[in-house]
């Protein structure tokens, strides 16, 4: 009797052990819908293996998360945003554009609509590059890897502070985290745009509303 309420024991300590290591996978932060809405919970970050979150609401209601199904989501500190069905870590922000970091690689991924199944396009590029995506438009353009002299010299040809040192190839993708700030403010017309971009507008400009 005492083995056996031992043992009992011992399970019930095992199944608290797992509940709790499952649940430190989860941070605190908020989701924001396309619609405008931002619900406060808990987030599981399952980037490489499914190429989305769990969110946990206030009720420990959980629920997988795609790219595509929300505008993006904060953990901590941290901002991600969601473009052409993937998410992107915001590295840095300035007047004119915002600097990405790729966190999931869904392109070619089968997701369900239901019964139906989609296969998701996406970008170019591999999780850990970083993108540059000016204000009013909606697709993040690659600056990592062999794209960086093409399209970082397209985008930034014109900076005072970058210029020059783009056409003799002294400036890469980690000066340009440093540097992003100053490239994308006034010293640099080439990013100017009329109007941030929808998307932007519904990650940044939000009030919040409980779940």
């Amino acid at each position: 009797m005492k083995q056996l309420k031992l043992q009992m024991l011992l399970v019930g300590l095992l199944i608290g052990f797992f509940a709790q290591a499952q649940n430190s996978d989860f941070q605190q932060g908020t989701v924001t819908s396309y619609g405008n809405e931002t619900t406060s919970g808990a987030i599981k970050l399952m980037f490489k293996q499914r190429g989305v979150i769990i969110f946990q609401n206030s009720g420990s209601q959980k629920k997988q998360l795609s790219p595509n199904e929300i505008a993006g989501f904060t953990v901590g500190a941290e901002q991600f945003s969601a473009y052409t069905n993937d998410f992107y870590k915001i590295v840095s922000k300035g007047e004119k554009a915002i600097l990405l970091e790729r966190v999931t690689d869904n392109g070619g991924k089968i997701y369900y609509n239901g019964t139906i199944p989609v296969n998701t396009p996406s970008v170019a590029g591999k999780i850990g590059d970083f993108y540059v995506l000016k204000n009013g438009t909606t697709e993040p353009v690659l600056v990592s890897g062999t794209a960086f002299q093409k399209n970082a010299a397209s985008l930034f040809g014109d900076c005072s502070v970058l210029g020059s040192a783009l056409t003799v190839k002294t400036v890469d993708e980690a000066s340009l985290k440093n540097l992003f700030p100053i490239t994308a403010s006034t010293e640099c017309p080439n990013l100017i745009a009329p109007n941030p971009s929808p998307h932007e507008e519904k990650l940044f400009q939000f009030q919040e509303r409980p779940f």
